[in-house]
């Protein structure tokens, strides 16, 4: 027997770029996280939608011709293990493992050029795929013999050209990229450059991330492992959070999240996800809190290891030991999320009908209800006034719209059984009546069309039980919660 090694052909790898990265933003992220891999500052990223084409240029530290042929012609390099670093020069974490990204344009783009400098040399390469008759895919691969010497800081430009799926627009490439990576950064001391990505006239860095992510429609906002001892008292829980460095936050929107990749929890390993939206083992439907849900987790030690913890296509974890503990200590959050937002949602509205009951509206409207003499309708109307204001939490506050028909109720019920003729003097009009006992009797004359007397009667005639010129009960039914 004599060694020998795989032949792998065309058809093979343009089926796993197809099946590994089914669109675009897919594929920019790989590229991104090269550039980022390179330390980079920065990846301008230029698409021309009628062309079909897109260009990915970054200010790395570039590849010789050697280093080329290396990291693109040989599929499966573990770059961590070739280099024995899992670190750049800069210090950051490597995020690329399994020397498949140089895959990803396989399958939506026909063609792909890289141009790299390093040291003032560039060096090329040029791969088309073609489809013959039969269906099947062959592909021809050009690399120089020789770099070439240029003036040209160091970088690589990627082309890819002749795209076979639609292209989305920049804002919808922007916000794909935003949820799944979290490698932005401003700068550091080590690194004040940082690392930023333009995409046309799109800049995502940290902030934009930030306010595409995290930062809108917050209710209420946990962090770990600073909030961890509201979560769980359980020291063995606790230790594993903080022994394996996980961080994170967990939001409650303000509103339903409708979209199923912004909801539940999602999980990044060195900056980038390594597990789409998920609520594990819970049952969303448990708690009102998870229609609210997003989460996201930094686990970067769990791609530290030999073992392969994350899948291939990164939507989801591989099943192994270290990934079901993680799930584990995952879903204990997860579950006392729920109870927690149940709590600080009462506490919250509780403070806010608190401070609602100080306030110049309610004081009115409970002052003229506690004037009506009849006590059934007292208690009805102030049980309906709880029931409007617990309805009109909002944002942290008691909304006053809806509760001028307390203040037209209560004023129009409070002459029926407090006030008799021969206590209304007509020069001097009472504080809980808006007119005069003329124009008082005159507007209820007109409104309800009544023809009888005067005097104490009219309001047993117009509001009594056995009236039929106005009900009580049916006006009461326009108040919420009856």
């Amino acid at each position: 027997m004599k060694e020998t090694s795989f032949d792998v052909g065309a058809n093979a790898v343009v089926q796993l770029g197809e099946n590994l990265y089914k669109n675009t933003y897919g594929v920019l992220i790989e590229y991104i996280t090269n550039s980022y891999d390179a330390d980079a500052s920065h990846v301008k990223i230029s698409i021309s939608r009628t062309k079909g084409t897109v260009t990915i240029e970054d200010d790395g530290v570039g590849m010789t011709l050697d280093e080329l042929t290396d990291n693109f012609l040989k599929v499966g390099n573990n770059r961590r293990k070739k280099y024995k670093s899992s670190t750049t020069e800069k210090g950051r974490l490597v995020t690329g493992r399994k020397g498949f990204g140089k895959l990803a344009c396989f399958g939506l783009f026909k063609s792909f050029q890289v141009d790299t400098f390093k040291n003032n040399q560039k060096s090329s390469l040029i791969v088309t795929s073609t489809e013959n008759n039969d269906g099947e895919f062959e592909y021809t691969a050009m690399i120089d013999t020789e770099s070439k010497p240029i003036e040209h800081q160091n970088g690589t430009i990627i082309y890819l050209s002749q795209n076979t799926k639609e292209i989305v627009d920049n804002e919808i490439l922007a916000e794909s990229i935003a949820k799944r990576l979290n490698i932005m950064y401003d700068g550091t001391p080590k690194d004040p450059t940082g690392f930023t990505i333009y995409l046309e006239d799109y800049i995502i860095n940290q902030s934009y991330r930030n306010e595409i992510v995290l930062n809108h429609d917050i209710k209420f906002s946990y962090k770990i492992p600073e909030d961890i001892h509201r979560f769980t008292k359980n020291k063995d829980i606790v230790n594993y959070i903080i022994e394996n460095k996980i961080t994170g936050t967990i939001i409650a929107r303000k509103k339903t999240v409708r979209i199923k990749e912004n909801k539940g929890v999602v999980l990044f390993a060195r900056g980038k996800l390594c597990q789409e939206a998920t609520y594990l083992n819970i049952n969303p439907s448990n708690s009102y809190g998870y229609a609210h849900l997003y989460a996201e987790f930094h686990v970067d030690f769990i791609d530290n290891e030999s073992k392969d913890n994350i899948g291939t296509d990164r939507t989801a974890l591989n099943e192994t030991p270290t990934t079901i503990a993680l799930f584990k200590a995952i879903e204990i959050l997860i579950k006392a999320y729920a109870t927690l937002y149940d709590e600080d949602a009462k506490n919250r509205d509780d403070k806010a009908i608190e401070e609602f009951k100080n306030e110049d509206t309610y004081l009115d409207i409970k002052k003229s209800i506690e004037s009506i003499s009849d006590e059934e309708i007292r208690a009805e109307l102030l049980r309906l006034l709880n029931v409007q204001i617990k309805s009109n939490v909002k944002d942290e506050s008691v909304d006053v719209e809806g509760f001028e028909k307390f203040q037209m109720l209560t004023n129009n019920i409070t002459p029926t059984y407090i006030l008799k003729s021969d206590q209304i003097s007509k020069e001097d009009v009472k504080d809980n009546v808006t007119t005069s006992y003329d124009h008082l009797v005159q507007y209820l004359r007109d409104k309800y069309s009544y023809t009888q007397s005067d005097g104490e009667n009219i309001f047993n005639n117009i509001y009594g039980d056995s009236s039929k010129l106005c009900e009580l009960d049916s006006i009461v039914t326009i108040l919420p919660g009856v």
